[in-house]
C-alpha cells in the first residue's frame, strides 16, 4: 500500500507541475449539498490521451433515513411518514486523483478508454430530527453517530456515449468495472469503524429514434450490478449503490421507492427510459422533457443470497423535467408519478432534483 502511495502522489506531482489546461466545474448538487471539481490537464502519460489531476471538495446538510425496524425487517408505511427512520447530516467530502486517459476519440472529443484512481475521504455527522431518535441510533452498527472514512478507488471506463446537450439526446454503450477499498489501517476506527471492500459493474446503452430541434426520442437503458465485503461495513454502504459517485439504493435507484430502503450488500438493478425533450427555450438553456420509465432490483436483504420473499423490486411510472444546459453545468428538476408493484403502492408525487440522467 506505501508503494502505491508513493507511485500515485509522484504521478499526481508530475501532471499537476506540467499542467496546460485548467478546468472547473460542479460535480455534484444537491437541495443543500454541492461539489464542485478543479482540474489540471497536463502530463500525456498515454499517447494521445488526455489525463488529469482532480480535485472534488464537497460540503453540505442532509437528509438521510434508516428503513429498518427494531426486528431488522425493511420498514414499509403506505402513509410515507416513516417515523423513526429519517435525520439529518452534515457532510464533508474529498476526493483527489487522477483521470488517466488510456485512448482517445476526435469525433467524441474526448477520452473512451480511461481509469480512475483516487483517494477518498467522508465525515459525516449524524443529528436527529424534531428531536426523535432515529431507529439507527438503536443498532449496532459502527456509524450509528457518523463517520470518518478513507478509502482508495480504482476504476476502469469505456465510454463511446455521445450526448447532444443542445436538444438533450444521446446515443452509444458505457460500461464501468470499479472497487473502491475502506481498509482498516486508514485511519478509519477514529470516528465510526469501517473496513471492508465494494465491487461495481455498471452498463448504460442509449439509441436515439427521433433527433431534432423539436422534438426528439430516444431510449436508454442501464443494469448495475454492485456488492460488498468485508469485517465491517457500515449501514450508510450498504444503503448507497454506485462506483466513483455514490447515490441511494436500492430505492433511489429503482425509482419510486425511498432513497436508502431496501439496504442490502448484493444490489442487481435495472432501469429502462423512454425520453422525449421537445421545443428547447431561450436558446437551449432550458429542454423541457416527458419520460416514462420501468426499474427492476434484486436484493439481498443482508444475507448475501438472492430470491428471497420481498426483495424483487418493480416500480414503473412518468413524468415532466426541466433540463438546465448551461455550458458543461447539467441539472434537472422535475416531478413523476409512480407504482410499486411489490407493494401495491401508487404516487402521485415524485421529486425529483439533481441529475435524473443516468
Amino acid at each position: 500500500m506505501k508503494k502505491f502511495l508513493v507511485v500515485l502522489v509522484t504521478v499526481l506531482t508530475l501532471t499537476a507541475l506540467s499542467a496546460q489546461e485548467f478546468t472547473f466545474g460542479i460535480g455534484g448538487f444537491g437541495m443543500w449539498y454541492v461539489e464542485p471539481y478543479v482540474g489540471f490537464k497536463g502530463l500525456s502519460i498515454v499517447q494521445g490521451a488526455d489525463s488529469q489531476v482532480l480535485l472534488y471538495p464537497g460540503i453540505g446538510w442532509v437528509g438521510d433515513a434508516y428503513y429498518r425496524e427494531p426486528n431488522n425487517t425493511v420498514m414499509f408505511d403506505p402513509t410515507g411518514d416513516y417515523f423513526g427512520a429519517g435525520f439529518n447530516k452534515f457532510i464533508v467530502n474529498g476526493k483527489l486523483g487522477l483521470n488517466l486517459g488510456l485512448a482517445y476519440d476526435d469525433a467524441l472529443n474526448k477520452n473512451w478508454l480511461y481509469s480512475l484512481i483516487f483517494l477518498k475521504t467522508t465525515y459525516q455527522r449524524h443529528y436527529t430530527t424534531n428531536d426523535i431518535d432515529p431507529n439507527l441510533y438503536f443498532t449496532t452498527y459502527p456509524d450509528k453517530e457518523g463517520l470518518w472514512q478513507n478509502s482508495v478507488f480504482l476504476g476502469l471506463y469505456y465510454d463511446r456515449v455521445q450526448y447532444n446537450n443542445n436538444i438533450q439526446t444521446a446515443s452509444g454503450f458505457y460500461a464501468e468495472v470499479s472497487g473502491e477499498w475502506a481498509p482498516g489501517f486508514f485511519a478509519n476506527n477514529l470516528f465510526g469503524d469501517s473496513d471492508y471492500i465494494r465491487g461495481n459493474l455498471t452498463l448504460k446503452g442509449f439509441i436515439t429514434l427521433i433527433e431534432s430541434e423539436t422534438f426528439s426520442l430516444y431510449l436508454g437503458d442501464r443494469i448495475i450490478a454492485d456488492i460488498l465485503g468485508g469485517a465491517k461495513i457500515p449501514s450508510i454502504a450498504m444503503r448507497q449503490i454506485g462506483g466513483f459517485s455514490t447515490y441511494s439504493g436500492a430505492g433511489g435507484a429503482v425509482r419510486g421507492i425511498e432513497g436508502g430502503r431496501y439496504d442490502s450488500y448484493i444490489k442487481l438493478i435495472n432501469n429502462f427510459d423512454v425520453r422525449a425533450p421537445f421545443l428547447p427555450l431561450f436558446d437551449n438553456l432550458l429542454i423541457p422533457e416527458f419520460f416514462a420509465f420501468f426499474d427492476a432490483g434484486i436484493v439481498d436483504d443482508l444475507h448475501y443470497t438472492l430470491g428471497a420473499e420481498n426483495t424483487t423490486l418493480l416500480t414503473t411510472g412518468a413524468g415532466f423535467a426541466l433540463n438546465l444546459n448551461l455550458g458543461g453545468f447539467q441539472f434537472d428538476v422535475g416531478v413523476y408519478v409512480s407504482f410499486s408493484i411489490l407493494e401495491n403502492q401508487f404516487k402521485p408525487f415524485n421529486l425529483m432534483l439533481g441529475a435524473h440522467q443516468f
